[in-house]
């Protein structure tokens, strides 16, 4: 069989149960498996086949990276289908235009449109059982067509052939060895309508065993605690991307404590080994020890940024690639590679220079040719793929680039000059988010014009006179213009579109406004909830404080939020700061004017009270280890010294793989988690956790004033080892600390533990985001009150009920009223 991307598909179940794909939303993490997504890649097939995809047919893809991606792209393959992947957010007209192009067969779609014949979630429905036969395809035919323009021109696809993307997934076949032994995470941002994140995210992850996980969120906040709760390797993205969280950790207190920043800390110290103390530890506090590489590409990495990323400790990887050349051309590793350099080619491609300093590309990586044009073309020289990138070699043939020869700019005095390197000198200067260079004509004459996105209370004039004194006097800024929106127009990989913002400086229309902002009174008279909530942020967000009336109203008293609604409304808070927001202090007397007031202040201040955080050594693999030996015995033998333990329902187990919640209702005291394990069978209570109530360590937690201190301490030592030694455990949380709770859930259910909780619909949330089931568990006893009787054994029943399955496509409304029918008491242990 020839060696094309169907050999990845069929490749799939050899890493049987590992993890491949994972969607990473505000809480949790949602895996499929590799065994999964080869069901579901067939299950594609099918699907396609029902449409009449058939060998060389174009399927237009649109949609967010996620697993169901993936697999209707392997399923795509085995059709011998060509996948046409677009922009999620290309506007209609393009997508009509494109699929006019291509003359599409099917459009496949995370988002219900009239035009999209097969949905996402089709994978989910009842669909078809068997599975086609793959469609023979040969390295030369075509995989993918990538459109890299075509909103203000004509759109031009890049074919890529089955043979074109094996050339870059085979130099990292070597690693196919040691990933069988240990797994290994990698955290994907470039999306896979682009070359880069389809290559990176997908076809050499895939390909070799790596566990890719994706996300649609990108600030700060939210991928430091990904990186960290996720235990991410790999992380992958663009220099955007590591501009922001640059900014982000050195403006933060250094490792959480007194006035200085970690910035603060950078400038004083003198030596190269002090920086990367400050950096080293002041990051390894925020993303754990599981991340050790960053791989960045897209578009150059300013020098600064590089800078600091390398004193970081992590190792530093950046590529070099187009979508012509199928993403990669060269890397620089990190221990071998020069300074601002792209690295060496890869992969036995050929790289030189033509007269004018063009990089001029040839291998097996090369795209044939554009989609409907002939092979070779105006794009490529003497074989060689013109990159319209300017470039030079060093001694060592290390490859550097200067930046795109279309935009380089001839100024009136006929220099030549690239605006890459005046917008490195200004995104280093202090007040400058980011900044865009071009030429711009004035009475006949191009001058260097500045487009420049500043922070409040920058001034323009004085950061364009302190980078002119950095420049060359052919390269100085003649004119600049403040940028009126918050941020740049941008592409999917996040780079400026310049021509957008040159056009619209040159006097084209400007940017479209914000949306007008709805009042508060506009926002409360919302009927549905969570548009209601989508709206109350973003007012939150965006309305200063005025002191009217309706912003004195409380979120709970007032307004009616529940704990899970304000989880939801601080994740929608967070994107739109890109804070960390997730212990805001708020609590049930919480005002709206409060509330804003705590979102504008320069750094969400932490909850002020002092509750001790369930400890994370119980998580250790050699305590896993341990409990394996303890549990059972111990365990065992204080639920059958004390109760005649009844089992029902076991066949609703059979065949369930963990992790699992399981949801457990008729609760009456502490003990009802021993008796859940203890009825379980084996495989299931290897791993297992435990929610556990606040109110078992009142004496600790909250000690009144009749609590004797050997209570406290006795209490204290059942918290922090006791219960620690027999279970990971997550404390059920106060008001203003539901978030928290959740996400330890999730962390925990990622690290492979079934979950043990009563009393609360927060599992829904759980479950949703994490994409596990929920098994019922109903518990009942001889009439009792208080704990279960000591003088004699109590007749005790568990019996499982059929697992409630939370896919990514079960609405909450419904999730919620199967809970509400399982948990009767409204008595929240765990929140909810």
């Amino acid at each position: 069989m020839p060696r094309t991307l169907q050999t990845i598909v069929e490749g799939l179940p050899a890493f049987g149960s590992r993890p491949a794909a994972g969607l990473r939303g505000d809480l949790g993490l949602r895996w499929w498996s590799y065994e999964r997504l080869y069901r579901d890649a067939c299950r594609a097939a099918a699907l396609l086949a029902q449409a009449g995809v058939g060998k060389g047919d174009r399927v237009l893809f649109r949609g967010q990276n996620s697993p169901e991606w993936v697999a209707f792209f392997f399923g795509t393959m085995l059709r011998g289908a060509v996948a046409v992947p677009l922009d999620f957010d290309s506007p209609p007209e393009l997508v009509a235009r494109i699929a006019a192009i291509v003359e599409a067969k099917a459009f496949v779609s995370s988002e219900r449109e009239e035009t999209a014949s097969i949905h996402f979630d089709a994978l989910y429905a009842q669909g078809p059982e068997e599975r086609p036969a793959a469609v023979p395809v040969g390295p030369d035919d075509a995989a993918i067509i990538f459109y890299t323009s075509g909103t203000t021109a004509t759109p031009r696809g890049v074919v890529l052939t089955h043979a074109n993307v094996l050339a870059q997934t085979l130099p990292f076949h070597r690693w196919r060895g040691p990933l069988r032994i240990k797994q290994a995470r990698m955290l994907v941002m470039a999306p896979f309508s682009h070359a880069q994140g389809f290559v990176l995210g997908l076809a050499i992850p895939l390909s070799i065993g790596l566990s890719a996980i994706y996300t649609h969120l990108a600030h700060p906040g939210h991928l430091l605690r990904l990186l960290r709760d996720n235990r991410v390797l790999i992380f992958s993205t663009v220099p955007r991307v590591l501009h922001v969280l640059a900014m982000h950790l050195q403006s933060q207190p250094y490792r959480g404590k007194g006035p200085e920043t970690l910035g603060d800390k950078l400038r004083k110290a003198r030596t190269w080994a002090m920086k990367r103390h400050y950096a080293f530890t002041h990051l390894r506090a925020e993303i754990g020890y599981s991340t050790w590489a960053v791989l960045v590409g897209g578009a150059p990495l300013p020098e600064e940024d590089e800078f600091f990323w390398r004193v970081t400790g992590l190792l530093l990887i950046q590529g070099y690639g187009l979508t012509e050349t199928t993403a990669i051309v060269s890397v620089n590793f990190p221990l071998l590679g020069g300074f601002g350099s792209v690295g060496k080619p890869l992969g036995g491609q050929e790289v030189r220079l033509a007269g004018d300093g063009e990089i001029l590309v040839r291998g097996p990586n090369v795209m044939p040719r554009y989609y409907g044009e002939g092979a070779g073309g105006e794009a490529f020289e003497e074989g060689f793929l013109r990159t319209g990138d300017i470039g030079r070699l060093d001694a060592r043939n290390r490859l550097f680039v200067l930046g795109r020869k279309k935009e380089a700019i001839v100024t009136g005095e006929g220099f030549t000059v690239h605006g890459s390197d005046i917008e490195e000198v200004l995104n280093r200067i202090d007040g400058v988010n980011d900044s865009v260079v071009f030429g711009r004509n004035r009475d006949g004459h191009t001058q260097v014009h500045a487009a420049l996105l500043l922070r409040d209370g920058a001034d323009a004039a004085t950061i364009v006179a302190a980078a002119n004194q950095q420049l060359l006097a052919q390269q100085r800024i003649q004119s600049w213009t403040v940028w009126p929106e918050p941020d740049f127009p941008r592409t999917t990989l996040l780079k400026p579109r310049r021509q957008v913002i040159a056009e619209s400086i040159a006097g084209e229309p400007p940017p479209p406004a914000a949306a007008a902002l709805r009042t508060l009174d506009e926002v409360l008279q919302i009927d549905d909830a969570r548009t209601r909530i989508a709206e109350l942020a973003h007012y939150i967000a965006n309305a200063h404080p005025n002191g009217e009336p309706r912003q004195r109203l409380g979120l709970v008293r007032d307004l009616g939020l529940s704990s899970l609604d304000t989880v939801e409304l601080v994740a929608l808070l967070e994107r739109q700061s890109g804070r960390r927001m997730d212990r805001l202090p708020i609590g049930e007397s919480t005002t709206v004017a409060e509330l804003q007031s705590l979102v504008r202040s320069p750094a969400a201040p932490l909850s002020p009270l002092y509750e001790p955080a369930s400890p994370r050594w119980p998580e250790l693999p050699p305590l896993q280890l341990l409990r394996r030996v303890i549990n059972p015995p111990i365990l065992g033998a204080m639920v059958h010294a004390r109760t005649r333990l009844e089992v029902r329902g076991l066949e609703h187990l059979a065949g369930l793989e963990p992790p699992v919640i399981f949801a457990g209702a008729g609760h009456q005291h502490g003990f009802d988690a021993l008796l859940v394990y203890a009825a379980l069978p084996p495989r299931l209570r290897r791993r297992l956790a435990v929610v556990t109530s606040r109110w078992v360590f009142t004496h600790y937690l909250e000690p009144g004033a009749q609590t004797k201190l050997v209570e406290r301490l006795l209490v204290g030592l059942g918290f922090h080892f006791l219960v620690p030694l027999f279970f990971p455990n997550v404390l059920s949380a106060r008001f203003t600390r539901s978030r928290e709770s959740l996400m330890d859930a999730c962390r925990l259910i990622d690290r492979g533990h079934s979950l043990i909780a009563f009393e609360g619909k927060g599992v829904g949330i759980v479950a949703r985001e994490c994409g596990v089931p929920i098994v019922p568990v109903r518990l009942g006893t001889t009439p009792s009150t208080g704990f279960l009787p000591r003088a004699r054994r109590a007749d005790v029943s568990v019996t499982f009920e059929a697992p409630l399955f939370a896919d990514a496509r079960t609405p909450e409304p419904e999730l919620m009223e199967r809970l509400d029918r399982l948990f009767e008491r409204d008595v929240p242990a765990f929140p909810g």
